[in-house]
């Protein structure tokens, strides 16, 4: 496995950096395959001394993205406590990879129609941050499973029957919805 490590407004010690390769590493025992692990440590100005110290971990499953992430006093105590996370996150992933049909049939049944919102344009916007990640084409029901591990309310994803994007995001009612392009 793959393990990026970057530090953000902090000077990392090679301690450190030894012990969070080390803790993510293990996680791949629990995997079939996995590609990648992004670690990102920083130490961020907060009023509180313990919650300086700011692990984020970004756990790539051969297409599947677990993400887990920590604030605490030191970069240690967070690398443990993310590390646990991702852990149990990872028993949940392949929990639900064997009960995958009875849900699969289960979430198809409850897609239903998207809901138009208007657009307020009062405010102008700002994108204050970017994320890039690729895709696999997916089932809509593989994207609600990912959505779910996530822990998100919404989902883009490639259609592998229309090869399209498409939305899945979760309604008020705990069913889930599915957006589809379609040209003017």
């Amino acid at each position: 496995m793959e393990i990026h490590l970057v530090s953000r407004h902090a000077d990392i010690g090679e301690k450190v950096r030894e012990y969070a390769h080390e803790k993510i590493a293990r996680l791949e025992r629990y995997l079939t395959q996995a590609s990648s692990a992004q670690v990102e440590l920083s130490l961020e100005k907060t009023r509180s001394a313990a919650d300086r110290a700011v692990v984020q971990v970004t756990l790539n499953c051969n297409g599947t993205m677990l993400r887990a992430q920590d604030r605490s006093a030191d970069f240690l105590t967070s690398i443990d406590t993310v590390s646990s996370a991702l852990h149990r996150q990872l028993d949940r992933y392949k929990a639900k990879l064997y009960r995958s049909e009875h849900r699969r049939q289960k979430a198809t049944e409850s897609l239903a129609p998207p809901v138009e919102d208007e657009e307020d344009e009062e405010q102008p916007v700002r994108v204050v941050r970017r994320k890039r990640f690729a895709m696999k084409p997916m089932a809509p029901e593989d994207a609600i499973e990912e959505m779910e591990f996530l822990g998100h309310n919404f989902f883009l994803f490639m259609n592998a029957d229309t090869q399209q994007y498409n939305v899945v995001y979760r309604r008020s009612t705990d069913d889930y919805g599915l957006i589809e392009p379609e040209a003017l």
